[in-house]
């Protein structure tokens, strides 16, 4: 409605403009044939400018409706999301109120949940440590008592080495023909 009131009152500005120019033309010397064909001029823009009004009146306003209901939906979503940001604001700031004075709480159970881990963690380094040392001296004995075989083979391998050198070198052929019969003889006996 005002909108409509600001293009008549241009209107009629630009009209009495229009005509006060005419005359002041025609007074400056203008003759009767362009103040005609002014004039003519003048009603063809009315008749126009008044055809345009007329015809467009309906599509404009309807444009201006249209737009004004966009506005008004962009307006209502906008509260709508401000309404939501604002909620998720509020919520957020309980959140971190609440953080704020449970930290102290937290900081506290999280020291004793260290105090107990690191108990848990010396008694296990302890039970590991025993059970090592444990399996290195079963290891040590194991190896040992293989040292102390593989030695007393080679003292005895040794010995049997020196004896049969000594024997050789101690017995004669005939003590080895003896040796030998006597031999024969023990086994004769034992097959009967």
């Amino acid at each position: 409605m005002i909108k409509t009131i600001k293009i008549k009152m241009s209107y009629f500005v630009f009209l009495i403009s229009f005509i006060f120019s005419q005359l002041a033309f025609g007074a400056a010397g203008w003759d009767d044939h362009a103040t005609k064909t002014a004039i003519y001029q003048l009603i063809n823009v009315t008749i126009l400018f008044g055809a345009v009004i007329y015809f467009m009146k309906d599509s404009v306003k309807e444009f201006f409706i249209k737009r004004n209901q966009d506005y008004k939906e962009a307006a209502d979503l906008a509260r709508t999301k401000l309404e939501k940001v604002q909620a998720e604001f509020s919520e957020i700031q309980s959140q971190l109120t609440r953080l704020e004075t449970t930290w102290t709480e937290s900081l506290a159970r999280a020291q004793a949940e260290a105090s107990d881990l690191k108990k848990q963690m010396l008694a296990d380094t302890e039970v590991l440590s025993k059970r090592l040392l444990d399996e290195a001296q079963r290891g040590f004995d194991v190896e040992a008592n293989r040292l102390n075989q593989k030695i007393l083979l080679e003292v005895v391998e040794s010995s049997k080495n020196r004896v049969i050198q000594d024997i050789k070198t101690r017995l004669s052929q005939e003590d080895h023909k003896r040796l030998q019969t006597r031999f024969h003889e023990s086994v004769q006996r034992e097959s009967v």
